[in-house]
Parts: structure tokens; C-alpha cells; sequence
């Protein structure tokens, strides 16, 4: 709707889909997930412990940083997803 140009905003595709607008904005956070993600999950060969929910939580854009936070055990990926982002911040 947002690429053919019939609503502009998640704000207008909310009600035309009768659904939250945060539930749209999370959804649409899965177009940045990197390609074999995608391909691993509609093939259904995604790690056992994903769950849909998991992926619309906020990922780096950062690809590897995807990789391996969507597919390390939830601890350790919570747990070294910071420390990656800490490494890879200018501050």
C-alpha cells in the first residue's frame, strides 16, 4: 500500500486494514530483516526457539547484527546484541 502508493502512511493504513497502527509499524520492520532471514523463515527452517513475535521486536539494520541476534538462544542474544552495539558505536 506504502510502495503503490495507495495510503502514504502507517496512519492511513491502519484503519484501512482495521488494525493498530503500532502493530503496522512493527510489521513493516520486517521488510528491513536481511534476505536469508525472510527465506529461512517462510521455508519454515528458522531457529526452533523463534517465534513470529520475536521478529516484529526492533533488530539492528545491520544484517550479520540480525543474524545472529534472531538466531542465538534469547539470553545470549539480548546479552551480546549490546555488547555488538556498543562495539559498533561512535560514542
Amino acid at each position: 500500500m506504502l510502495e503503490n502508493g495507495t495510503h502514504a502512511t502507517i496512519a492511513e493504513i491502519a484503519p484501512a486494514e482495521k488494525i493498530n497502527a503500532s502493530y503496522v509499524g512493527r510489521v513493516l520492520r520486517l521488510t528491513l530483516l536481511a534476505p536469508d532471514i525472510v527465506e529461512a523463515t517462510l521455508s519454515g527452517k528458522q531457529s526452533t526457539h523463534l517465534q513470529f513475535s520475536d521478529r516484529l521486536k526492533r533488530v539492528s539494520l545491520v544484517w550479520a547484527q540480525q543474524r545472529f541476534a534472531l538466531s542465538a538462544p534469547p539470553k545470549l542474544a539480548v546479552q551480546s546484541r549490546s555488547s555488538i552495539d556498543r562495539a559498533s558505536s561512535p560514542f
